[in-house]
């Protein structure tokens, strides 16, 4: 299921973004990336830096 998140951040709620992959220092990052809802928990998962999101 693919969600589409609201920008800006729906009032009161506060996200992270984490890379999918490590890598090493001063390398391009990848377009993975996990996005924590820090207000609910909710995770998620995006393959093309915020085009598509899906629920972990």
């Amino acid at each position: 299921m693919t969600v589409r998140l609201i920008s800006p951040a729906p009032s009161g709620h506060s996200y992270r973004e984490f890379d999918v992959t490590p890598r090493a220092c001063g390398a391009a990052r990848q377009s993975y990336r996990l996005v924590l809802d820090r207000t609910t928990g909710v995770v998620y998962f995006s393959p093309n830096h915020y085009d598509d999101f899906y629920r972990m």
